[in-house]
């Protein structure tokens, strides 16, 4: 089936629909990037810096355990009612923990109410997430026409990197005007206030967009699943199992080179608190201005070859490249943080597209929703949690490093089975149709 739709239509819903990927990577992002402020501010200080940091971490870790959860909920919706109705309920949603953590009291005026107030906005904001990345990437890849359905999802990572730049330009900002003391008593708050006023542009623009013609033709055809979590899990479960492995090797790889390198560099490595944030501010701008290249690259080599290729130089890089962050010479770590973020980039640009293709659009809400959330939440989240205890315990510096090489290590057969969707027709993919 080939839906057709209006060109401005469809430079619209590009633009309005992936906004909220905007929105979760910069609320996302902000918390891994203030981790270490918000260890010292929920926490009580006789917990020790390691401690405070891994707890703060898992805070992180807890909020994505809702992922899955609000993954099979916007997942049923979307399918049910529509992506349009889903994605605008997941980034209204996004502004209740946003504004919350603003105006959140610290440790030393409520106890220890205070984190866990903390995780329970985690818990709503992992909820809402659950239907807005994977719903987002459902949304373009219908929205794309055969032969540009890798360089479409693109725009949704790039957007992603726009929220992660934006929330490191910020913080970093924030961070050198102001003294450590002013940051820990009330700076680390004007992140999520100015967060707070983007996700009001958000709504709004999501209320503009329009229903994907690809969904409106299956729906008037009759085709929509009466029961899309139960049909997502009867027919297509392998195709959701592979989604789970894939996408949660991903946020493997993505959450400890983006997310988890500014804390180590600043806990572990000892480089200042405004270096580390600016180091981040760097690695996230040549994300979000790179994805569109590896998006193209995606529709041009396929989806297999450039993911395969990220998990080999992924098994051979990590562990020279942490020797190199280790020296603490700031040349050798932007070199190091580099050379680590190319592989990683471009297995996100094929993974973003290939497990929205591998469902059918009766139920790919569903399936995407329950797969990409279920990876994302048990697999990617919990590696910056992982790596930290770790490091605490062994006092290892080096264990992050082979975090990654023994995650690519089991990626690469799976990867390698992977059937390539890239060349095929959006509905006329069915997993026994192609071969490897």
């Amino acid at each position: 089936m080939t839906a057709v739709i209006d060109p401005k239509t469809e430079r619209n819903n590009k633009l309005f629909g992936a906004v909220g990927a905007v929105v979760e990577w910069y609320d996302l992002m902000l918390y891994g990037y203030l981790s270490v402020v918000f260890a010292r501010v929920f926490f009580p200080e006789d917990a020790g810096p390691g401690v405070a940091l891994a707890a703060t971490l898992g805070g992180f870790a807890i909020g994505f355990l809702m992922r899955p959860i609000g993954g099979i909920f916007f997942g049923w919706l979307g399918d049910h009612s529509g992506r349009k109705v889903s994605l605008t309920l997941a980034i209204t949603m996004m502004s209740v923990p946003m504004l919350g953590t603003a105006l959140l009291p610290t440790y030393d005026s409520i106890g220890w109410l205070a984190p866990i107030l903390l995780i329970v906005f985690r818990m709503v904001q992992g909820f809402s997430s659950g239907g807005e990345y994977s719903g987002t990437l459902v949304f373009l890849t219908e929205g794309a026409n055969q032969g540009r359905r890798g360089r479409t999802v693109a725009i949704a990572t790039m957007y992603a990197g726009v929220g992660i730049l934006l929330a490191a330009l910020v913080t970093a900002t924030i961070s050198s005007l102001l003294t450590d003391a002013q940051m820990d008593s009330w700076g680390w708050r004007l992140p999520y206030l100015l967060g707070s006023l983007i996700i009001v542009v958000g709504i709004l623009m999501r209320m503009k967009m329009q229903e994907t013609a690809h969904y409106q033709e299956i729906k008037a055809a009759g085709k929509i699943s009466k029961t899309p979590i139960r049909d997502a899990l009867r027919y297509d479960w392998k195709a959701i199992l592979r989604v789970v492995l894939l996408t949660g090797y991903g946020g493997i790889t993505y959450f400890i080179v983006l997310t988890y390198l500014v804390s180590y560099l600043e806990d572990t490595v000892g480089v200042s608190h405004d270096e580390a944030l600016w180091i981040g501010t760097g690695m996230a701008a040549i994300y979000a201005v790179t994805a569109h290249f590896f998006g193209v690259l995606a529709d041009r080599a396929g989806r297999k070859p450039p993911m395969l290729w990220s998990a080999v130089a992924l098994v051979i890089l990590p562990v020279p490249m942490f020797m190199l962050l280790n020296t603490g010479s700031l040349v050798w770590i932007c070199l190091a943080a580099l050379i680590l973020l190319i592989p990683v980039m471009a297995y996100v640009g094929g993974i973003a597209v290939a497990c929205t293709e591998l469902l059918p659009t009766s139920h790919r809400n569903a399936g995407v929703g329950i797969g990409y959330n279920f990876g994302s939440a048990l697999i990617g989240s919990t590696a910056p949690f992982i790596a930290q205890v770790l490091v605490t315990i062994t006092g290892s510096p080096s264990i992050p490093a082979w975090y990654l090489v023994i995650a690519s290590l089991i990626a690469i057969p799976i990867i390698y089975k992977l059937p390539e969707t890239a060349f095929v027709e959006l509905e006329s993919f069915r997993e026994e149709d192609v071969r490897n």
